[in-house]
């Protein structure tokens, strides 16, 4: 007999011995089928879920997520427009520079009390919107924005869009995008 499931004869063997049914019965019926409904209702009601019982988020937990994602979204918005890099060579905590993106949230941490909290003091450490991934997803979410903003305006017309790149003087590339 395995205490968790009842008896096997009820799920893998067979049952044979019908003059001790009154006894086995009970048991079956009373472990199997309550731990299937049980399970069932848990899936049906996913505020049971363990998805749901593991997760779930305070009201101040949801704010500084907020603050977390609306502050690097800011500075990947800035990056992205100014043609800046946003990754350095030496991403290390003690490294002097760290990169476009990273220096720029430890000046905002630095002046905002609020950014500082949502970042190093209450946010879990796979939830702070630094990761190169993360910074890429932005960015890309920046561009879609950007493109579904000038199929707006353009209404249906049609476009042509001239680019060309070349080098200045500093050996920096420069493009000139022309949308006609």
């Amino acid at each position: 007999m395995d205490e968790n499931f009842g008896y096997d004869a009820f799920t893998k063997q067979g049952f044979d011995t019908w003059k001790n049914a009154y006894l086995a019965l009970p048991k079956h019926d009373g472990k199997i089928h309550n731990q299937c409904r049980t399970e069932y209702e848990d899936f049906d009601d996913q505020r049971r879920s363990v998805k749901h019982k593991v997760k779930k988020y305070t009201k101040d937990a949801l704010i500084k997520y907020e603050t977390r994602l609306d502050t690097s979204l800011g500075i990947v918005s800035f990056l992205t427009l100014q043609g800046e890099p946003f990754r350095g060579h030496d991403e290390s905590p003690c490294s002097l520079n760290k990169g476009n993106f990273l220096e720029m949230l430890d000046g905002y941490k630095t002046r905002n009390e609020e950014v500082k909290l949502a970042f190093d003091v209450a946010c879990p450490k796979n939830a702070k919107m630094t990761s190169p991934t993360i910074q890429k997803e932005l960015a890309e979410c920046c561009a879609a924005e950007v493109t579904k903003a000038i199929k707006q305006e353009m209404s249906g017309c049609l476009f042509s869009v001239l680019i060309d790149e070349s080098r200045d003087i500093s050996v920096k590339e420069q493009m000139a995008v022309v949308v006609r």
